[in-house]
Parts: C-alpha cells; structure tokens; sequence
C-alpha cells in the first residue's frame, strides 16, 4: 500500500481512501485505488479504479476530481 487517508465528501459522508500499486507480472504495473463510502450505520459503497501505471498521471486525477463531486440523496 502506497497511501491511506480517512476524509468526507461535500455532503459529509464519510470516506477512506487506499491507494496502491501492483505488479501483475515482469512487464505490467498497476495503480489501483479503492474508496469506501460510509452509508449509514452498516451500509457502505465501494469504488475500484486501475489503471496502468504509465497512465496513472493522467487517470488519476480524473478519478479524484470524480470523487470529490459525488454526492448522495438522502434514503428518506
């Protein structure tokens, strides 16, 4: 694992964030990132991202600027 943060989204829900790398085999690096939002007390929703990592640079902040626009409608 390269990085974990704990943070809320503009709607203050909860979020952690871990970011990570991985080597599938001699040639191919993967950069993955998973997300996990809080949803009520037990309930939560998972978000996966990869990209190779040549192409993290230019994927990734896509993907952070997607994450910081999410927003929730309340259940009720």
């Amino acid at each position: 694992m390269v990085d974990e943060r704990v943070d809320q989204l503009q709607d203050a829900a909860d979020y952690q964030l871990l970011d990570y790398r991985w080597q599938a085999d001699d040639d191919h690096y993967f950069h993955l990132l998973q997300v996990f939002i809080r949803s009520g007390y037990r309930n939560f929703y998972l978000i996966n991202v990869a990209t190779l990592e040549p192409l993290a640079e230019q994927h990734l902040p896509l993907f952070h600027q997607m994450l910081e626009q999410l927003r929730f409608l309340p259940s009720h």
